[in-house]
């Protein structure tokens, strides 16, 4: 039970980091 927890997390912390990357280069123009 645990573990899936840790596993989810960590899923959601990957796509919140590819999210916010994405906006970096967007402000920066690099899409």
């Amino acid at each position: 039970m645990f573990k899936i927890r840790v596993l989810v997390s960590g899923d959601v912390q990957g796509v919140w980091f590819r999210i916010s990357t994405q906006d970096k280069a967007n402000e920066l123009g690099l899409t």
